[in-house]
């Protein structure tokens, strides 16, 4: 018997690989393989003294003796396989040749290396965390993750949940399962359990690198570990099932995004639970129990993975056992560029004899018309691009997680970098297969976001243009209305009778303009744009834009190629009516149902254990002269935002502080928190106040940019607190 771990996964080109073994063989050997287009064999070991070390609790740290092997410092970038080999004494093996046609099996380990100077534009991150929820390590006892036998976290100060350590064999070749149900039933003959690197990454990574794509290789630790890792890179690949991330994971992605980086997520269930790294590094902690589990994101977070993702598992929904009916995508948006070479129209199916829609899905929440509500964290302007409603037969059924309106959403959005869902987990599978849509669709993603530069702002197969031109008086007149303005794309749609215009100004700002000639033009800044072309919580970039190229699709949704000074295009998605939906910023004089609902949703965003305020509890703090309530609403007077300012005297000055700033997940990144800061500060100008106070928890990174940028300073102070209730 022979088993063992990496700790940690992850190892930088020129260090040492550490692996903890324990075995029952006199001596032992590793070999090493990059697992690539083929598996490639690049080293082995000296022969160690073998260890036989007992097993540990799947809680803790197995303790199992380290062994030092040496990584060449130009090793390539990768995922990598250790193999352990045992041997007698006299050097004699002891154990039959490793199947190398799959990367399973106790013997064997999967790690990374990761550059020590990244080059490549792309970085493959492989879901530890997932590996690790799943893993069982053998079925044996003490075979336990976050779904069976789990063990309770017993440290009184750390987060409550179930615990599961990472400093134990099977990170990625051990998620067993109960029975053999787990099997994919659209796999080759004897193929892998899901939850597991052969299964997904495996596949893609084999793709990539078939492609001849230079892709960098990296873990969730290592993203968690360093909230800059992102930094050199145009483009992170997530695929298969990425279902766990703790939550400097996703603020490092977020503000990747933020940045102007680009992700695509080839696949499904992506971002369902907020994980706890522990123990410096070796356990994960979550809170999977209750109707309200403190580590979803949506529900006890309050951080609806939509906002990163653009879709949830809420939408969407799964078919775990045995075959599945035909499910494939209906295309919706055929002019996207996603869809260019594919030759696909708008209707048409792809990957349905795949059972490409499968066996877990994201969906956003759509309305009658297949539109998205953002209802449930969507992002204003996400573009809709593949539709499955889910399909029941003699097969199986579906569990839909939204009822009836549940389905499968491939899609698309810009919030200064682009993000791509294909909303399914099954993506790597008929990549992998090669049918030939799902193949086209990956190279026009991958080949687009991945791109340093030269973007030229070009719409692929774009609508063909009315014959006549967009009337030059009524551009001249757009135009006009605007200051500082750096670039324009004036565009017309078939059938369409209004005439448009895109128009960047220096401030990083990018306006759309409508109007019919002889009549007013309609103005309206572009949601995904507003505010320097970034989300109002990232720093304003320094791009400039240097090329527009705008359209109106078949749909009645205007689309526009930005290109800026980084060579980067980003793109827009929009309709005006979504456009329109700008907020308002207004002080509360009334309280209605309708504010009593949308504060309490508000709140559940800002604190999973504060509770939803009473209506009274809400009169109270309008009718309180010394506290204003501020919200913002969208065009349809629906509660995006919210802050609250006190007001008071002291003998020494007038103060004003605010508190319970919050801004809904899914209006995130449009200069709502700015707005309600600005307005905030007015009122307490006007009433006299000679400064404005707030405190923010180190931690919210991008609330704290808002203040600094609102122009708050930090104050080296200390701030107390007696919870009263508790001394009752």
């Amino acid at each position: 018997m022979i088993q063992g771990y990496p700790e940690p996964a992850g190892v930088v080109a020129g260090d040492e690989l550490v692996l903890h073994v324990s075995t029952t063989a006199p001596r032992f050997a590793v070999e090493l393989y990059r697992v690539g287009a083929v598996l490639e064999a690049v080293g082995a070991s000296e022969r160690f003294a073998g260890v036989d070390v007992p097993r540990g609790s799947a809680d803790a740290d197995w303790g199992w003796p380290a062994y030092r092997i040496p990584i060449a410092a130009d090793a390539r970038s990768g995922a990598y396989l250790a193999v352990l080999r045992c041997f007698d004494d006299g050097g004699r093996a002891l154990d039959e040749p490793p199947d190398l046609s799959t990367t399973l099996g106790a013997s064997k380990l999967v790690f990374v290396v990761r550059p020590r100077t990244p080059s490549a534009s792309i970085l493959y991150k492989l879901p530890l965390f997932t590996y690790h929820a799943y893993n069982r390590a053998d079925r044996e006892p003490p075979g336990a993750n976050l779904y069976f036998d789990s063990i309770a976290a017993r440290d009184p100060d750390g987060p409550p949940g179930y615990k599961v350590s990472l400093r134990r064999p099977g990170g990625g070749t051990g998620a067993l399962w109960p029975s053999d149900h787990a099997l994919d039933a659209y796999g080759p003959p004897g193929d892998t359990e899901r939850q597991t690197f052969e299964h997904w990454d495996a596949k893609m990574i084999g793709w990539l690198e078939r492609e001849g794509y230079r892709v960098d290789y990296g873990t969730d630790f290592d993203l968690h570990a360093d909230p800059h890792a992102l930094a050199p890179y145009r483009l992170l690949v997530s695929a298969g099932h990425d279902e766990y991330w703790s939550e400097p994971l996703r603020d490092a992605i977020e503000a990747f995004v933020a940045a102007g980086g680009n992700v695509a997520f080839f696949g499904g269930n992506t971002c369902w639970w907020r994980v706890h790294v522990v123990d410096g590094g070796g356990a994960l902690v979550c809170d999977k129990a209750g109707e309200r589990p403190l580590d979803q994101w949506h529900n006890g977070v309050g951080r609806p993975e939509n906002a990163i993702t653009g879709v949830s598992y809420r939408g969407g929904g799964g078919l775990w056992f045995g075959p599945r009916e035909p499910q494939g995508y209906q295309v919706r948006c055929a002019s996207s560029w996603v869809f260019e070479g594919t030759g696909l129209a708008d209707g048409d199916v792809f990957g349905a004899d795949e059972r490409l829609v499968g066996y877990e899905c994201d969906g956003a929440y759509l309305d009658d018309d297949d539109r998205p509500t953002h209802g449930d964290g969507t992002p204003f302007g996400f573009q809709l691009l593949g539709l499955s409603r889910f399909t029941d037969g003699p097969l199986g059924t579906w569990e839909r997680e939204h009822g009836a309106a549940s389905a499968a959403t491939m899609g698309i959005f810009c919030r200064n970098g682009t993000v791509f869902t294909a909303a399914t987990t099954d993506w790597p599978r008929v990549l992998d297969g090669g049918e030939p849509r799902v193949v086209r669709i990956t190279r026009n993603v991958i080949d687009r976001l991945s791109r340093r530069r030269g973007g030229q702002g070009v719409l692929a197969h774009a609508p063909a243009p009315r014959g006549d031109e967009v009337d030059a008086a009524g551009l001249a007149a757009a135009v006009a209305g605007f200051s500082s303005v750096i670039a324009i794309a004036g565009y017309r749609g078939n059938g369409d009778h209004h005439h448009h215009a895109v128009i960047a100004t220096a401030d990083g700002g990018l306006h759309a303009v409508e109007w019919t000639p002889g009549q007013p033009a309609r103005r309206d800044v572009l949601p995904a744009f507003a505010r320097a072309t970034g989300p109002s919580d990232a720093p304003a970039p320094a791009s400039t834009v240097t090329a527009l190229a705008a359209h109106l699709d078949d749909h009645g949704r205007h689309h526009a190629a930005v290109t800026t000074d980084d060579g980067v295009v980003h793109d827009v998605w929009w309709t005006f009516e979504e456009a329109a939906a700008a907020f308002t910023i207004a002080r509360v004089v009334d309280v209605d149902d309708a504010l009593v609902a949308g504060v309490g949703r508000l709140v559940g965003q800002l604190s999973a254990t504060a509770p939803a305020p009473s209506r009274e509890h809400l009169a109270a703090l309008v009718d309180s002269p010394s506290s204003l309530l501020l919200v913002a609403r969208r065009g349809d007077g629906g509660l995006v935002g919210m802050l609250t300012l006190a007001l008071y005297r002291i003998p020494t000055a007038h103060r004003a502080i605010v508190e319970d700033v919050v801004v809904d997940g899914a209006a995130r990144g449009h200069g709502i928190g700015d707005a309600l800061l600005a307005e905030a500060i007015r009122i307490a100008g006007e009433r006299g106040a000679t400064g404005v106070d707030l405190t923010s928890h180190p931690k919210r990174e991008a609330a704290n940019r808002l203040y600094l940028r609102a122009g708050f300073a930090r104050r080296d102070t200390n701030v107390y607190r007696l919870p009263l209730r508790e001394r009752r």
